[in-house]
């Protein structure tokens, strides 16, 4: 199987994550803002997003999210969320 974008999985991780945080959070999408770095392989990747929820310039959750992908598939996937209200 071709894969034209290597770093889609139906979403991008940014959008993936974003869900991923704004679930783990309670929070809706549009409160959550983030970035990504991958490390490895097309065929084995390590997918690092450091994911934060800011409401009023203030930074009230911080979500780390560590993926690791096969291929096209997540293979597993950790979170660590930290509540800063």
């Amino acid at each position: 199987m071709f894969i034209q974008n290597p770093d889609f999985i139906g979403v991008t991780f940014q959008e993936r994550a974003i869900s991923d945080a704004a679930r783990l959070t309670g929070r809706s999408k549009n409160e959550i803002d983030g970035e990504c770095s991958m490390k490895g392989s097309y065929f084995d990747k390590q997918v690092t997003c450091g994911m934060r929820r800011v409401q009023g310039n203030k930074i009230t959750d911080t979500v780390l999210l560590e993926y690791r992908v096969m291929f096209d598939t997540i293979m597993s996937f950790n979170d660590i969320r930290e509540n800063l209200e």
